[in-house]
């Protein structure tokens, strides 16, 4: 056997070895290159509502680029500004994989349903940030929500250990304790963080372990303070009406139903019929609201809807904007003004209610009521670009184009991801005879979303 000095032709041949391991292990371990950010159709429901489609095709080769499982059904539309989101956050991803854009771009495919991404992206951020609580907690949330309850168990208990004075991570991993048999833990954790709390969840959750153990009386106990706290907290109206009829007390459990929020599945389960009657017209409202904002009613149809659901719920103030709409859409007039000004009588303070106010001034061709009840929005939320927008049209429309400038800019400096805004923008430009601002500012629009209506003709006219 020969020791000593390799030769010339094995130093050459182990070199070669050596680089060719090198490169497999490089390989292996080096992230794929980003293919690049997937292109959004943006356009507008038959609803109203601004929608975005991705390319299928392209987001599942960006998912596998930055080594997260690609879709197994094509995306469905999404909200133009959650999409216009989405896509900053993928392209920050495609720059640089850390737990934040991970964390973040986990949190899309959550609000989504994608619950293989979801995971994917939260574990992604965990293995890169495993000292920070988001993450973990995220992580230990979704694995709950998808059943797995050891997993999430370990998650949530890193998330608490890493910051005792976040609340919910105590309460989902007492919600956790409760649903593996282990109540009277589930119950002490619950307690603890009562005085911290602000917040109906923990009475709730421990009068539902009441409820469970045949204790209606303590349940209704827990349920008066989560009342005090939030008098329209769904969830608390629900179980005190299970905890009243436990007790006997049907009248005020079936009012305390009528408040509450039930699954359809659960009505069958619900022993008292006076009860039961008052969930299902509950349950049925629901299903009608579905209805009314999915489906294609129109005229007399969709206003019956509507009205149902805001006669059923008479302070819900949101669900007023849709009667009124619908009100609008089938030649009512007065009377969609008329729920509108009611809407705003209950919410005082809602910057949206004047928005929508405004909106109908301005569909019903009245500029001096649009410019009003925009400025009242812009009043308590001057953030508000939809106001900015309205105003705009509002001051052009009185012949006043040249004060329209300033609240132009000023929704073009909140919202510069937004084409339409563009479109209004440069229109405002044209009025006052600015040609060449609005052929840029519609060239830049176009840069956002060449997609957009409007803008390309609107390029085409000042050029």
């Amino acid at each position: 056997m020969r020791v000593g000095r390799l030769t010339g032709v094995e130093v050459a041949l182990a070199a070669g070895l050596l680089a060719g391991l090198g490169y497999l292990a490089w390989a292996r371990l080096a992230p794929a290159p980003v293919v690049p950010t997937p292109t959004m159709r943006f356009f507008e429901r038959g609803d109203g509502m601004p929608v975005a489609e991705v390319d299928a095709e392209a987001l599942g080769a960006f998912l596998v680029s930055v080594d997260v499982p690609p879709l197994s059904l094509p995306p469905p539309p999404i909200e133009a500004a959650v999409a216009r989101a989405m896509t900053r956050t993928m392209a920050a991803l495609g720059e640089e994989r850390t737990a934040e854009h991970y964390g973040r771009f986990g949190q899309f495919f959550d609000a989504l349903r994608m619950n293989d991404q979801t995971r994917s992206c939260f574990e992604h951020a965990v293995a890169l940030e495993p000292r920070t609580h988001r993450w973990r907690h995220l992580l230990g949330r979704h694995l709950a929500t998808m059943g797995e309850l050891e997993a999430a168990e370990v998650e949530l208990g890193e998330a608490v250990a890493l910051d005792p004075a976040y609340l919910p991570s105590r309460w989902r991993l007492a919600r956790l304790w409760a649903q593996t048999g282990r109540a009277e833990q589930a119950g002490r954790e619950l307690e603890a963080t009562l005085a911290a709390a602000e917040h109906p969840y923990p009475w709730c959750e421990l009068a539902q372990l009441a409820l469970a153990d045949g204790g209606a009386q303590r349940a209704r106990k827990w349920l008066e303070s989560a009342l005090e706290r939030d008098p329209r907290h769904g969830r608390a109206h629900a179980l005190m009406s299970q905890a009243l009829t436990a007790l006997g007390d049907s009248e005020r459990a079936a009012a305390h139903a009528r408040r509450g929020r039930y699954s359809i599945k659960s009505l069958d389960s619900i022993p008292d019929p006076i009860v039961r009657e008052a969930v299902r017209e509950t349950d049925s409202v629901s299903y009608h609201r579905i209805a009314a904002r999915s489906s294609d009613a129109r005229g007399a149809e969709r206003v019956a809807l509507w009205e149902r659901i805001c006669r059923a719920d008479p302070a819900n103030a949101d669900d007023k904007i849709q009667l009124s709409n619908a009100y609008l859409d089938a030649g009512r007039a007065e009377e969609a003004i008329a729920t509108l000004e009611e809407a705003m009588t209950q919410v005082p303070r809602g910057a949206r209610f004047r928005l929508s106010r405004a909106q109908l001034a301005l569909r019903l061709g009245d500029a001096p009521g649009a410019l009003r009840f925009a400025d009242e929005a812009l009043e308590i939320d001057p953030g508000t670009t939809a106001a900015l927008g309205v105003k705009c049209m509002a001051l052009v429309g009185l012949g006043r184009a040249r004060e329209a400038v300033v609240p132009a800019e000023r929704a073009l400096e909140l919202a510069p991801d937004n084409p339409q805004i563009y479109l209004f923008v440069g229109s405002v430009y044209e009025q006052t005879g600015r040609t060449a601002e609005a052929a840029a500012v519609y060239r830049r629009g176009l840069a956002v979303d060449p997609a957009t209506a409007g803008l390309r003709e609107a390029l085409e006219r000042v050029e």
